[in-house]
């Protein structure tokens, strides 16, 4: 039996009513796979990720709400709308940063988009992964169960709680700070 299409809210939390305790009353350490670490790059034609140990996570459909609003000319998930799912470098990316990003991921996880007429996530072998700390991750996440995917085949990356980190640019950024700090100090010196 089909699942009727959920209502965007079910993706998208814009309030701050989520706590810690609210969090883990909803249990979903139950379901699915939280791994540690750093993500450092999205290999959206290989669909992996690269973590910072150097290891690579493979994935068939692929959410982001890290709370970083996607500034390209257009996003990942209105390209994926347009082109009616099919898409050669990011196909199976999504942001969630509003709600049509929410109804856009409706629609890809419910509609037919491969070979067969069968869904994303349909398949035993097929992965798919969340990323972010933000209550939009956990919505997302929590979408994603109360529609039926399984959370086996779901993984949830958490970034680092470490606010002067930047997860896909870690090193750059700190590098980029020591530099500014050893320029300021050598400036004052003079």
């Amino acid at each position: 039996m089909a699942m009727a299409p959920l209502a965007p809210a079910l993706f998208v939390e814009n309030s701050c009513n989520y706590t810690a305790a609210t969090l883990a009353g909803f249990g979903l350490q139950r379901y699915i796979v939280e791994v540690p670490g750093i993500v450092l790059n999205i290999e959206f034609e290989k669909r992996e990720l690269v973590l910072a140990d150097g290891s690579l996570v493979p994935y068939d459909m692929h959410t982001i709400a890290a709370g970083l609003y996607d500034k390209t000319l257009k996003k990942l998930s209105q390209f994926i709308a347009e082109n009616d799912f099919h898409l050669d470098v990011a196909d199976g990316a999504f942001t969630m940063n509003d709600e049509a990003d929410a109804i856009r991921l409706q629609r890809f996880i419910h509609k037919p988009t491969q070979t067969g007429g069968k869904k994303w996530l349909e398949d035993e072998d097929e992965i798919g992964v969340i990323y972010g700390a933000t209550l939009r991750a956990y919505s997302v996440l929590h979408g994603l169960l109360y529609a039926g995917v399984p959370g086996k085949r779901l993984l949830f990356f958490r970034p680092p709680a470490d606010l002067d980190a930047n997860s896909l640019n870690h090193e750059r950024r700190i590098d980029a700070f020591e530099y500014g700090i050893q320029m300021k100090h050598i400036e004052f010196g003079k």
